[in-house]
């Protein structure tokens, strides 16, 4: 058994907790969380960490957006000697030909097609499609029911709201957010925000 310690205590992080047995085959055992916001008495910080976070490894628990901090926070824990594991499912599928990277979740049944990869500190949610030959950048969160058809790229700490649907071959940018429900036929450049079916740019004009 490994004892794991959950970055993040919010809603995202304390149904991982509660439901920690049902990921990696059972063999993992809840520690703590690692968040300096939230108050729990199973709670680790930057100062209570430092003296025996080696003896622990951790897991991505947070499954807001990703805000600005957030790629420069993980970065951090990692360049101090923090290790990492992904979380996997039971109920998820995945392909052999697969690739992850380090710190990424994914939820009940999620479905990664072959020959795709997936970024480091990802959040792949339940019920989620990823199809063939797929590319997903670090930081991102494929949200619930959220379908990825082959061939498609999603850069680095981007969004796909729920139930959205990105249509085979498409590429979405660095930093976009896909609307929940949206459809995209084209593909999304860099710092976008698309909604709709079909999906359009999004511009707040006040």
């Amino acid at each position: 058994m490994d004892e794991v310690i959950i970055i993040g205590a919010g809603g995202f992080g304390k149904h991982l907790k509660l439901n920690l047995k049902n990921f990696n085959e059972g063999n993992l055992v809840f520690k703590g969380f690692f968040d300096k916001n939230i108050k729990t008495k199973s709670k680790f910080n930057e100062k209570n960490i430092k003296q025996n976070f080696k003896n622990y490894i951790f897991a991505n628990g947070i499954g807001n957006f990703a805000f600005k901090w957030y790629p420069k926070v993980f970065l951090n824990y990692k360049k101090k000697g923090f290790k990492f594991i992904n979380l996997v499912h039971d109920t998820s599928v995945l392909s052999k030909s697969v690739k992850i990277g380090y710190g990424t979740t994914l939820m009940e049944n999620s479905l990664i097609k072959s020959n795709s990869i997936i970024g480091n500190f990802c959040v792949i949610n339940s019920s989620s499609i990823i199809s063939h030959d797929v590319s997903v950048g670090d930081y991102s969160h494929i949200s619930l029911g959220a379908k990825v058809g082959g061939n498609c790229k999603i850069g680095k700490n981007s969004f796909l709201g729920i139930n959205s649907t990105i249509i085979q071959g498409i590429k979405i940018g660095s930093n976009s957010i896909i609307g929940a429900g949206a459809v995209v036929t084209k593909n999304v450049g860099d710092n976008v925000v698309v909604i709709g079916n079909p999906a359009f740019e999004y511009r707040d004009n006040n």
